[in-house]
């Protein structure tokens, strides 16, 4: 199964020559350092990514779930290529956040022990990761603006892409978190709590703390528009 890393590594790869390829000639790329361009690269193949994936892992959720035909080979195989995008970021780009390192070694840690977890399976923790990974792909929309908020000198095309990532953000990441404290007070209730979910927990909390410095950052900026937007305004009214 571990192949199947690999060939996404090597997917990505030649997916950011495609687009380094593609951005070649954009003057706003090209005044980009390098670090710089893979940080826009990444971003804008993880939204596409994302995008897709988020299909997928819905059809595949509902199955199982709903339908109650888990397919435990596609699911492993999903989380191993999702967590293959973030191993490609802490590969390619300098610098990083530390709370964004811990968010990707959290999902790579994830990933791989998944391949142990045999579906269905009623553990609280196992399908509240699933139900994670799958709202964290609804949120493709900021790894967009991540990456064209670099190149994009469009006022009005930015406060768009900014608006619909934030908000969607918000959307996603709140009932995202309360069905993570619904399965722990669940567990809490029906004395379900073991090592296995506190260590889980412990561990999404990593990823939830990125979160919400991603989202503190996306209002700042957001905020700062606004007030770019009402200066003008009142400029405009005198």
């Amino acid at each position: 199964m571990i192949e199947i890393f690999i060939a996404t590594l090597l997917g990505i790869h030649s997916s950011a020559l495609i687009l380094k390829y593609f951005y070649s000639n954009n003057e706003e790329y090209k005044k980009l350092e390098q670090n710089r361009k893979n940080y826009f690269i990444k971003n804008l193949f993880k939204s596409y990514f994302l995008f897709v994936f988020s299909i997928i892992g819905t059809y595949y959720w509902i199955q199982g779930r709903i339908l109650n035909n888990w397919n435990q080979v596609a699911i492993h195989k999903l989380g191993l290529m999702y967590s293959a995008v973030d191993c490609y970021g802490l590969l390619t780009i300098r610098n990083m956040q530390i709370s964004t390192i811990l968010h990707h070694s959290v999902v790579l840690t994830f990933s791989f022990l998944n391949l142990f977890v045999s579906y269905p399976n009623d553990s609280i923790e196992i399908n509240l990761l699933v139900i994670y990974t799958l709202f964290s792909s609804y949120s493709f929309l900021v790894n967009n603006y991540l990456a064209n908020r670099i190149i994009i000198k469009d006022k009005n095309k930015l406060s768009l892409t900014l608006k619909s990532a934030y908000y969607s953000y918000i959307g996603s990441c709140s009932i995202n978190w309360l069905i993570q404290y619904v399965g722990l007070v669940y567990g809490l209730i029906y004395d379900l709590v073991d090592i296995y979910l506190i260590l889980y927990m412990t561990l999404i909390h990593l990823v939830i703390y990125d979160d919400i410095v991603l989202i503190k950052f996306l209002r700042y900026n957001y905020n700062k528009l606004e007030a770019i937007n009402n200066v003008k305004i009142k400029v405009i009214d005198e």
